[in-house]
């Protein structure tokens, strides 16, 4: 949904329903849970597009540490 409002241009929900998905990943999953790094990347994709660049910047960093954490440079579609 949040890729919706996205598309929508209405960044303002978009931002609203990433964080929300992000609240349920960190309240219910482990700690740095692999899909928490595509609910980031999404939401700093999105900050992006809002012109909040240095929101986007820290929250994508976040993803790829995340993502870091459970790949490797040598795994597939990394």
């Amino acid at each position: 949904l949040g890729m919706v409002h996205r598309d929508l241009g209405d960044y303002k929900k978009a931002i609203s329903l990433f964080q929300e998905s992000l609240h349920i990943y960190k309240t219910h999953f482990p700690e740095n849970y692999v899909r928490q790094a595509s609910v980031l990347a999404s939401l700093g994709n999105v900050y992006n597009l809002a012109g909040d660049y240095v929101k986007a910047k820290e929250v994508l960093d976040e993803s790829i540490a995340i993502y870091k954490q459970h790949f490797s440079e040598n795994d597939r579609g990394y």
